[in-house]
């Protein structure tokens, strides 16, 4: 499936090579995951089909059911969760609807998602000279 999230926010080039429909990315404490998260909340101005979920967004139970119906109903966006594993202890219906939902791209930010993803798909943040890229933590599987 492969495809590209590029863009520019506050000083940082950014280029995503998202292998799959799914991609986690995980890490330590202050590895620059919810610094990505950020730095693409404020490019989304300038990208029409990115949608947003984080810890926050999910506190309120009328939220949580916007959010659900608009995984349930998206078609082609990238949707980009921070705090993965905070946003599944409070609704996992959120989780069920992005396996559930295999029309958009999701890029999930957490430790252990609950989701159904290869460990091909896992990566880490890479930020090197104002380049930010994501390293991959297996490679990838080759079809024969």
């Amino acid at each position: 499936m492969g495809q590209t999230l590029a863009c520019s926010s506050r000083g940082f080039n950014i280029q995503l090579q998202l292998r799959s429909s799914k991609t986690i990315v995980c890490g330590d404490s202050a590895t620059g995951k919810t610094f990505l998260f950020e730095l693409l909340m404020n490019a989304a101005r300038d990208i029409d089909n990115l949608y947003f979920i984080n810890y926050a967004s999910v506190k309120s139970k009328a939220n949580r059911e916007s959010i659900i119906k608009h995984i349930k109903q998206a078609y082609g966006q990238i949707i980009i969760m921070d705090q993965a594993d905070d946003v599944q202890e409070v609704d996992n219906r959120i989780m069920k609807a992005i396996n559930e939902n295999l029309k958009n791209t999701y890029i999930i930010i957490g430790r252990a998602p609950k989701l159904n993803y290869c460990f091909t798909d896992v990566a880490e943040v890479s930020i090197k000279n104002n380049l930010i890229t994501l390293e991959y933590l297996e490679s990838p599987v080759l079809e024969v």
